[in-house]
């Protein structure tokens, strides 16, 4: 993971450092965001069915331009999703942190007052482990996902933001065997972006 992480700075930091005769007076931004992950699959075998449930977190991105309608954009985002297994007519509840961080080119387009964008994303998923009753430990995971938003200036600085955004993600128990979840989460952020 810091392997991870500190590539993905460094290539932003870098394209600061690369850019520096961008269009107009803005280099880059910060975004600020709320979000909501909606898991599209489960896991089941047997009458043993176990899922990750729909929740609620927060986030914080960056990006950087790298002209007029190309930015370099780097997101980290906090979920605790529950994972619950249903068997026997018995279901068990467990939180578990779920941590995307991704990097990405993003292709903005539209004039005027709303700004769309999209792009691929390169996707490292870090999660926690569940205690108890057992010790379930998850593999961390690069994968790729998706994302399209839109942002709406209120300032010369300050805009309103919203994406949506698709991350390829499973969820491997760490051990010999260990089974898939594959949540494959749809995940909907809404916030606010800082221009510099």
């Amino acid at each position: 993971m810091r392997r991870f992480a500190g590539l993905a700075l460094a290539a932003l930091a870098a394209a600061l450092f690369v850019s520096p005769a961008l269009a107009g007076e803005e280099r880059g931004g910060i975004r600020y965001f709320g979000e909501f992950m909606a898991p599209s699959s489960d896991y089941k075998v047997g009458d043993t069915q176990t899922k990750l449930t729909s929740t609620l977190g927060v986030g914080l991105g960056a990006y950087v331009k790298a002209n007029d309608w190309i930015t370099i954009d780097f997101d980290v985002k906090f979920l605790k999703p529950e994972v619950r297994v249903a068997a026997n007519g018995e279901v068990g509840k467990k939180r578990v942190r779920v941590l995307p961080i991704t990097i990405g080119p993003m292709f903005h387009f539209g004039d005027g007052d709303w700004h769309f964008y999209a792009g691929p994303e390169l996707a490292y998923m870090n999660y926690g482990k569940i205690s108890e009753p057992e010790n379930v430990k998850f593999k961390s995971q690069l994968t790729w996902g998706v994302k399209a938003g839109v942002d709406v200036p209120l300032s010369q600085r300050w805009s309103a933001s919203a994406s949506v955004e698709y991350i390829d993600a499973k969820m491997t128990v760490d051990m010999e065997g260990g089974p898939d979840l594959k949540p494959k989460p749809v995940i909907v952020s809404f916030g606010a972006t800082y221009r510099f």
